[in-house]
């Protein structure tokens, strides 16, 4: 007698002979009939996720070489504001006795070269307003500087050298202020610190540099040096990066110590929306209040060191003449310091930038 299978046995049946939904027969079996030996089952390998992996951590060393080369230009470009800023004054203080005759005295040299930048830097931050304009500053600092070294070069008479001096002296001035206030938008970074060493700096390439083309005439020294301001603008445009290229600084790199976080840390959410506040500017007298406090520990100490290296080096090193060394005495000295002349711009290396 032949029974007709139900489909829920033929379902159940095609699902017991297809080799993928086999189950393995016991030793017991009955079954006349063998399966048929199955092939192993392959994997894939799991490529997306190692594909990730490798797209990731190539993302963070590609982010960490790009940090580095943005640290690298902020300081190269700190050193190089601070050493531009100030070659140009050296350059003007070792070339001293060849700007006036030999019947002027070269303190004028001095007088011009530094009162400028002196009197901007003592009044300016008390009278400007406003929003600080970088790029117009910087490039008026390069051009009064060219031009303040056109006229020295143009011109021969004494009046108006001083002048082309004080035009240099006067954008040395506003230079120092301008990129001492830049470093104030990428904190946490050693602005400070680079700019200074660059002033350090400028004292010993610019006199090395006058050394080098004194013997090409004041024309020519001069007018070959007057170049040097120009880099200012190119190293401000092309060369520093914007604050948001650089990485965050660390509580290690802070000392230790964090930043207070301006949101509330209960969760809550307590935004107020936002009100249009103008913010505020400070008047001539409450620039001069915040001024008063700094005046004892710090401004007149500072004034006073500076005032007695300026002595020393520029009024009592110039008259302690030597004779130029011999070579058979001092065969390197000799090299350099060939007659008398050639004394002044190593005083120019000891003056305070």
């Amino acid at each position: 007698m032949a029974y007709k299978l139900s489909p829920i046995h033929q379902y159940s049946r095609e699902l017991t002979s297809h080799p993928a939904h086999s189950t393995p027969r016991s030793e017991d079996s009955d079954s006349d009939s063998e399966q048929p030996p199955q092939a192993p089952l392959v994997i894939a390998p799991a490529t997306t996720t190692t594909c990730t992996t490798l797209e990731g951590s190539s993302d963070i060393e590609l982010a960490a070489i790009l940090d580095k080369s943005s640290n690298f230009r902020f300081c190269l470009s700190l050193f190089l504001f601070g050493l531009l800023n100030n070659v140009l004054y050296v350059i003007i203080i070792s070339a001293a006795l060849d700007l006036v005759p030999s019947d002027v005295p070269t303190g004028v040299i001095l007088v011009a070269d530094i009162t400028p930048s002196l009197l901007v830097k003592i009044g300016w931050p008390y009278f400007v307003k406003g929003q600080i304009r970088y790029a117009r500053r910087i490039l008026s600092c390069s051009a009064l500087s060219f031009a303040g070294m056109m006229v020295i070069v143009i011109f021969s008479s004494v009046p108006l050298r001083l002048f082309g001096i004080f035009l240099a002296s006067l954008s040395s001035g506003l230079g120092e202020m301008t990129f001492l206030q830049l470093t104030t938008r990428y904190q946490g970074q050693p602005g400070v610190s680079w700019f200074a060493s660059g002033t350090g700096a400028a004292g010993v390439f610019g006199a090395a540099l006058w050394w080098l083309l004194r013997h090409l005439g004041v024309q020519i020294g001069l007018g070959l040096s007057s170049v040097l301001p120009i880099c200012l603008s190119f190293t401000y445009f092309f060369l520093l990066p914007p604050p948001s290229l650089l990485p965050p600084v660390t509580i290690e790199a802070r000392g230790g110590y964090a930043v207070v976080p301006e949101t509330d840390q209960t969760g809550l959410s307590t935004e107020l929306p936002a009100l249009s506040v103008k913010s505020p500017e400070l008047t001539f007298a409450e620039k001069l209040r915040l001024a008063k406090p700094l005046l004892i520990p710090y401004m007149l100490p500072l004034f006073a060191v500076y005032f007695a290296e300026y002595t020393i080096n520029t009024g009592i090193a110039p008259t302690l003449l030597y004779p130029p060394p011999q070579p058979n005495s001092h065969p390197v000295f000799s090299l350099v310091f060939k007659n008398l002349r050639d004394y002044y711009p190593s005083l120019a290396i000891n003056l305070p930038s």
